[in-house]
């Protein structure tokens, strides 16, 4: 081709968000082309881009293509195709089988968001923690790096980035079209996420924080039933030590969740985050139920629910860690039961069943996760 790639082009000016949009329109005919003939480009990136004389987008570079008609042996689930920055977060996680024409209309996003504002959507400071950021991070508005970019082209652009592929364009032929409903000053059909989708979709990125908010708001609902709630007030949750300790505890697991979320998003700093985090779930249940009768308090089987929590994350010495400091945990409060008898009466059975139950539904998460990283 006579003329420079369009990577060339973003380095050398700056594109009006007019001239972004015919670009990245007449690339998404192309692409269009292309599914219709049953091909995935698969690595559609700025570069990949040759210009004619004219100014006209031609596609190149379809050594990573796939024909969608047929299966592939040159690829496996778990192997990452693609470059850096461009990738969809199905491609960048190395999920072959979700690969499908999402993934191209997710590189005509990025390519779109690079023409914008002059940078790709992720980058990172080398190829792994880029990886990690496509699959992991939120893309940053447009228009926070831009006000004077188009609201309406802001759209279009993140509708093109979503992380889940559904929500995405379901053709480049939809996203073409709005692109031309844009350049005509005419509505288009991708609208802004509602609030409750926002929430979905951000819950499923995020399942660890998204969980934890939700137990702590779960459980602090019921503490207030049981305070204000004629019928259902119980003495312990009124008094004025334990409504502080509540108050105290919803805040702080708030808060941790929220910083120990941005540490596993460092691919450096998760594994600590993973096991404080863990931890820190197990010493609030802990000092929670010193408060009540913890070998009898219906509470303690959240310690149950700590260890099926560890095995979500396959690491075997995570389960053994979380199994033992659940054990330790509860004995300490059926000490402290003990010593400090908040209640007349003693269980030595609960206490055994309760005990054993933590045990060997850790031994049976372990072998589980054993059994799956045996086999993947």
């Amino acid at each position: 081709m006579p003329g420079n790639s369009l990577g060339d082009e973003i380095k050398a000016r700056k594109f009006e968000p007019e001239e972004a949009a015919d670009m990245v329109r007449q690339i998404a005919e192309a692409v269009q082309y292309a599914h219709e003939h049953e091909i995935l480009h698969r690595d559609l990136k700025p570069s990949n881009i040759l210009l004619g004389e004219d100014g006209r987008p031609q596609i190149t570079d379809f050594g990573l293509a796939k024909r969608m008609d047929q299966n592939s042996d040159l690829t496996t689930t778990g192997e990452i195709m693609g470059s850096p920055g461009y990738m969809a977060p199905e491609q960048a996680s190395g999920k072959i089988n979700l690969i499908g024409p999402g993934a191209d209309i997710y590189g005509l996003g990025a390519i779109l968001y690079v023409l914008l504002t002059g940078r790709p959507p992720f980058q990172g400071a080398n190829v792994i923690e880029a990886i990690d950021l496509v699959c992991n991070a939120d893309v940053l508005p447009l228009r926070k790096v831009d006000r004077n970019i188009p609201k309406n082209l802001e759209t279009i652009c993140l509708k093109c980035l979503h992380k889940v592929p559904a929500a995405r364009y379901h053709s480049a032929a939809e996203l073409a079209e709005d692109l031309q409903a844009f350049l005509d000053r005419e509505p288009i059909k991708a609208k802004p996420l509602s609030p409750y989708e926002r929430l979905v979709y951000w819950a499923r990125r995020k399942p660890g924080l998204a969980s934890t908010w939700g137990a702590v708001l779960a459980f602090y609902i019921f503490h207030l039933v049981c305070v204000y709630v004629p019928g259902f007030q119980d003495p312990t949750s009124m008094s004025f030590g334990f409504r502080t300790l509540a108050a105290g505890l919803a805040l702080g697991a708030t808060a941790a969740a929220w910083y120990f979320q941005r540490m596993y998003e460092r691919p450096r700093q998760r594994t600590l985050a993973i096991y404080s985090w863990m931890t820190l779930n197990v010493l609030m249940l802990t000092l929670m139920l010193l408060w009540i009768p913890g070998d009898n308090s219906w509470l303690s089987l959240i310690y149950l629910l700590i260890v099926a929590a560890s095995a979500t994350m396959y690491q075997k010495g995570l389960v053994g860690y979380v199994t033992a400091i659940c054990l330790a945990g509860y004995f300490i409060d059926v000490l402290s039961a003990i010593l400090f008898p908040i209640e007349d009466g003693f269980d030595e059975h609960k206490i055994v069943c309760m005990s054993l139950s933590i045990l060997i539904l850790g031994m049976i998460q372990y072998f589980v996760v054993r059994k799956v990283r045996t086999q993947s």
